[in-house]
């Protein structure tokens, strides 16, 4: 609002003056209330560009975790040598729908429910094991015995 308007009016100068303050409380009112939202704005940008780079995180982390499962569950599948590819693609899709602390479970019942479908004793556990095997003998390797 222009004071120039409300002199076009025939206002006297102090009703002027005091519509001019109570429009300037007004504005510096709205002013507060629009720095705030700018600030808002602000923050919800960082935390959508935050929020982002987790999605992204967790999206890679989600592809290595699949990597590292199919790593798991073909060393057991081999481990249990399926007479079939029947049996291999069972034991596959049973083994995928387990978390890590049921995979055992799971093996054993599939294994217990068709033993001739696998060409080898019942697995103990699964595990994993990292050593030379260059200077090992076959015997040596029996995945069972080690702990």
């Amino acid at each position: 609002m222009k004071r120039e308007f409300l002199e076009e009016l025939g206002l006297d100068k102090p009703i002027i003056d005091a519509i001019m303050s109570e429009h300037g409380k007004s504005v510096s009112s709205l002013k507060d209330k629009c720095k705030d939202i700018e600030e808002k704005d602000g923050i919800i940008a960082s935390l959508t560009a935050e929020r982002d780079g987790l999605l992204s995180s967790l999206s890679e982390e989600s592809a290595r975790h699949a990597a590292f499962k199919s790593g798991i569950i073909d060393g057991i599948v081999k481990d249990a040598r399926p007479s079939s590819t029947l049996a291999e693609k069972e034991l596959r899709r049973v083994l995928s729908e387990c978390d890590g602390a049921s995979i055992k479970a799971e093996l054993e019942k599939i294994m217990d429910s068709d033993p001739d479908a696998f060409k080898s004793d019942k697995i103990s556990r699964p595990f994993f094991c990292a050593f030379n095997t260059a200077d090992a003998t076959a015997s040596q390797l029996n995945y069972r015995s080690v702990r």
